[in-house]
């Protein structure tokens, strides 16, 4: 394996973004993919019934199942020492709005899914 050097990152080259603007589309995708996927967890409480007759606190094992990941990737987005680690930003207000954009409507399509 070769040595990566961060003077020369593809994504980067390919996209034009460096720095700043770069760790903020990172931790934008990444707390997206994470709310999605807290969101569907949350959703699968019932297979066949919807959010308003079953709720997530029904089964205290999901919520733990949800609350550990979305702890732990607030203490990443938090901790400066792990966000430089991995290269994220901290979020805006105007960027957790985007994050809801994206992740709120899978909430949707689950529900309309049960009810087909």
């Amino acid at each position: 394996f070769a040595p990566i050097n961060a003077g020369s990152d593809a994504c980067a080259g390919a996209f034009g973004a460096k720095g700043a603007v770069k760790a903020t589309a990172q931790t934008l995708a990444l707390t997206t993919l994470v709310a999605m996927e807290m969101l569907k967890a949350l959703s699968a409480v019932s297979l066949d019934h919807s959010l308003l007759r079953v709720a997530p606190w029904a089964n205290p094992w999901l919520l733990a199942g949800v609350a550990l990941p979305v702890a732990l990737h607030m203490f990443l987005l938090h901790a400066p020492w792990l966000r430089g680690l991995f290269g994220l930003a901290p979020l805006t207000k105007a960027n957790w709005i985007t994050v809801a954009k994206f992740s709120l409507p899978i909430l949707l399509v689950e529900e309309l899914t049960k009810a087909v």
